[in-house]
């Protein structure tokens, strides 16, 4: 029994070893930029697409992106921004936004009066917007999938698989 679970762990941790492979080369691929403008309030079409950036819902600003041939929808977004960045944006204001290049999530946004945005010289230039459910979790799921293969004693083989399960199963929450 215990030869059959240590297999079983083995393959699916060679599965997870994939997944979060995959995870991770695509936050470290270079992000899409795109300029937006920001717009006044407008009527929403239904099919205004919502991004978010850093879980903060209570305030959003609607952008319409200034070059429509680069967009892959060119639609009017919602973007959520934190309060500070909500009450220091203004109509016309442009945005940089931030693209995943696989599925085209928000990872992040810069605009003028930010104070990185000085430091950098081409803000189309792709920026490293780390975050702990974006990389972290994917570099946790990795070393816990490697470990499942070095360990010798089952129980922590075990244990080590189980908990690799629930963070693969918290990585796709964030990433799926």
């Amino acid at each position: 029994m215990e030869q059959n679970l240590t297999k079983l762990a083995k393959a699916f941790s060679i599965l997870f070893i994939c997944v979060s492979a995959y995870h991770s080369v695509v936050e470290f691929m270079p992000k899409q930029s795109v300029l937006y403008k920001v717009v006044q309030e407008v009527i929403l079409p239904e099919s205004t697409t919502k991004l978010t950036v850093n879980n903060e819902t209570f305030f959003s600003v609607f952008v319409e992106a200034i070059d429509k041939k680069t967009v892959v929808n060119p639609e009017l977004y919602q973007l959520k921004i934190t309060q500070e960045d909500y009450f220091k944006l203004s109509v016309g204001d442009s945005v940089y936004i931030y693209f995943s290049p696989y599925k085209h999530e928000v990872r992040g946004y810069l605009y003028a009066k930010m104070p990185q945005y000085n430091s950098i010289k081409n803000p189309l230039e792709s920026r490293y917007l780390l975050s702990f459910e974006h990389i972290g979790l994917p570099l946790i799921t990795l070393i816990l999938s490697l470990l499942v293969f070095f360990v010798s004693t089952f129980e922590v083989k075990i244990a080590l698989f189980l908990f690799n399960i629930i963070f693969i199963t918290v990585l796709q929450w964030f990433n799926g």
